[in-house]
C-alpha cells in the first residue's frame, strides 16, 4: 500500500494480469473515478516482493484482513489502511513532487485545461516519482 498509493478496493481487485513486471507497472483498474484507470510504476522498494509472489499473487483477501489486523494492534484501530495513501501522498509532497504528478498517481481528477490539453507528460515522471519515494522519511 505504501509504495503504491492505491485504494484498499483497487488493492484488492488487482489480478495477475494487472502486474506487468516487463513493463515495472501496475495496471489499476478503475474503480471509483473516470481517472482511477492508471498505471502506477512499481517501487524498486517493492518490486522484488511483487516478483516472487506473482505465481500466487493475489491472494490479496487475505493479505488484506492481516494487514488490518497488524494496523489495529499496533495503533489500537486509530488507523486504516487509507492513512497509508495519505502518507504515499504526503510523501510524494514533501519530495517537491507537484500537485499533478501526485493526482495522477492516486487517480484524482485534474481540472485543469492547460494541464489536460497543453502540456504534454510523460509516464518517465511518474515513475521517477515512485522510484524516489522514501516512506522511512515519514517516521
Amino acid at each position: 500500500f505504501f509504495y503504491t498509493g492505491l485504494r484498499a478496493d483497487e488493492m484488492l481487485s488487482l489480478k495477475k494480469e494487472n502486474i506487468r513486471l516487463e513493463d515495472n507497472i501496475i495496471v489499476v483498474p478503475g474503480t471509483k473515478t473516470g481517472n482511477a484507470l492508471r498505471y502506477v510504476p512499481i517501487s524498486p522498494k517493492i518490486a522484488p516482493i511483487i516478483e516472487e509472489k506473482t505465481d500466487r499473487i493475489w491472494t490479496l483477501h487475505k493479505s488484506y484482513v492481516n494487514l488490518l489486523r497488524e494496523v489495529k494492534r499496533l495503533t489500537g484501530g486509530v488507523h486504516a489502511t487509507h492513512d497509508m495513501r495519505k502518507s504515499f501522498a504526503t510523501a510524494l509532497a514533501k519530495q517537491k513532487v507537484d500537485a499533478i504528478t501526485i493526482k495522477r498517481l492516486l487517480g484524482h481528477s485534474v481540472n485543469d485545461v492547460t494541464e489536460n490539453h497543453y502540456i504534454k507528460r510523460d509516464f518517465s515522471e511518474l515513475r521517477k516519482a515512485v522510484n524516489n519515494l522514501d516512506l522511512t522519511e515519514l517516521a
